[in-house]
C-alpha cells in the first residue's frame, strides 16, 4: 500500500517541480528582456545626452571664438563630468562700461601723445616717463619691470603704430598682424597664445591651460569684465559673496579709496576662468592707455616662469602688492576653501 502511494505523490510531485520550474524560467527570461530592454534605454539615453553635451561644448567653442577673431584659436575640453556651457556669459574682448561709469574718461580727444615721429625711443618718447623712466618691455615685448610697477602704454594720440615696442596689450589683444598655421590646426594671429578652457580633475570647476610653450615675462592675457562702480560692486559683492564667487577685481592702484571694479562674472573673457593658485604662474600688472583717469587701469598677466604646454594658468587671488605702487586685486572673499594643491597652499582663499 506504501509502495502504490509513493508512486502517484513522486509524480505529482515530479509535476509541479517541472511546471514552477518551467514559470520560473520563463519569468526570469521576461525579467532579462525587460532588464536589457531598460539598461538599453538608459544607455541609449546616455548615448544622446552625451551626444547632446558634446554637440554644446563644440557650439560654445564656435561661439567664443567667433567673439575673438582677433585672439588665438580657444578650445574647450571636457572629460572630467556632464558639466555644459556656462549659463548667463556673455565672452567679450574689451571692457563693458557700466551705465554709471563717465564715458569722457575714455574721450581720446583730451589724451597727451608723446612727441616721437613713427618710432619711440627713450630720447623721445615721453609715455614710459611714468613707467620709471624706462620702456616697461624689452624688443620681443616681454616685461622687465617688477609686478607692483605702473605701466604706461603709448595711447590713440600717439603717431607710432602698433609695432611699437611700447604697446604690448593693445597688440595683445587687438593685434591684425601677420598669420601663421598653428599647431593646434586653427589660423592663429601671430604672437598669440593657444589656450583651452577645461573642466579641472580637483574640484576647480572651469580652468584654462596653455597648448604651447609660455616664455617667462611673456603677456598671456587681460582681465576683461563690467566696469563697475565702487557702490555698484558692494551690492553685487554680497550676492557673490553667499555664492562664493570671485569675480570682482577692484582697481585700486592709488592710495585714496577705490572707485572702481571690474566684474567678469556676466562679461568677460579667458581670464574669467584663471584659477586661483598659492603658487601661481601668472603676475598682474596696471597698465594705463587710453584713460584720463589715474584710478581706471587695465589689468595684464604675464608669466612670472616658463609654463609647459598643458599646464595650467593660474594666479593668486590673495596677492599683496603694496598700496600705492601697484595694487590691483580681486574683492577680498571670507572662508573660500582653496584646491589648489601647492605646497605653499594657504588652505583658504580668504
Amino acid at each position: 500500500m506504501c509502495k502504490n502511494f509513493t508512486v502517484p505523490c513522486l509524480e505529482t510531485i515530479t509535476s509541479l517541480k517541472s511546471r514552477y520550474e518551467s514559470k520560473y524560467e520563463l519569468h526570469l527570461k521576461t525579467s532579462i528582456r525587460l532588464l536589457v530592454v531598460r539598461i538599453s534605454s538608459i544607455i541609449a539615453k546616455l548615448y544622446k545626452y552625451k551626444k547632446d553635451l558634446h554637440q554644446q561644448l563644440d557650439d560654445w567653442e564656435a561661439y567664443l571664438n567667433e567673439q575673438s577673431p582677433n585672439e588665438a584659436y580657444i578650445a574647450v575640453e571636457n572629460v572630467v563630468d556632464n558639466e555644459g556651457p556656462p549659463q548667463d556669459f556673455t565672452y567679450v574682448t574689451h571692457n563693458v562700461l557700466h551705465k554709471d561709469i563717465p564715458s569722457h574718461l575714455f574721450d581720446i580727444d583730451y589724451l597727451v601723445g608723446c612727441s616721437c615721429v613713427r618710432i619711440c625711443t627713450m630720447d623721445t618718447c615721453e609715455c614710459p616717463q611714468n613707467s620709471g623712466g624706462v620702456f616697461a618691455y624689452d624688443r620681443n615685448g616681454h616685461v622687465r619691470v617688477k609686478p607692483g610697477t605702473p605701466i604706461y602704454e603709448c595711447n590713440s594720440r600717439c603717431p607710432c603704430g602698433l609695432s611699437c615696442r611700447n604697446r604690448v596689450l593693445q597688440r595683445g589683444t587687438h593685434s591684425q598682424g601677420p598669420l601663421f598655421f598653428s599647431r593646434g590646426g586653427p589660423w592663429t594671429p601671430q604672437g598669440k597664445i593657444l589656450v583651452a578652457i577645461f573642466r579641472t580633475p580637483n574640484g576647480c570647476g572651469w580652468g584654462v591651460k596653455t597648448m604651447e610653450l609660455i616664455e617667462k615675462s611673456q603677456l598671456v592675457t587681460e582681465y576683461i569684465g563690467e566696469a563697475i562702480t565702487q557702490e555698484e560692486a558692494e551690492k553685487r559683492g554680497k550676492v557673490y559673496d553667499s555664492c562664493g564667487q570671485t569675480y570682482l577685481f577692484d582697481l585700486d592702484f592709488n592710495d585714496g579709496e577705490c572707485l572702481y571694479t571690474l566684474d567678469a562674472k556676466k562679461y568677460g573673457n579667458i581670464s574669467h576662468f584663471i584659477n586661483h593658485s598659492c603658487d601661481p604662474n601668472l603676475d598682474v600688472f596696471s597698465i594705463w592707455v587710453d584713460t584720463l583717469d589715474p584710478n581706471f587701469p587695465r589689468i595684464a598677466f604675464f608669466a612670472n616662469r616658463n609654463i609647459k604646454q598643458g599646464e595650467e594658468l593660474t594666479f593668486d587671488y590673495q596677492m599683496t602688492l603694496d598700496v600705492g605702487s601697484g595694487a590691483s586685486s580681486p574683492r577680498k572673499r571670507e572662508h573660500i576653501k582653496c584646491h589648489c594643491g601647492a605646497a605653499n597652499c594657504k588652505t583658504y582663499l580668504y
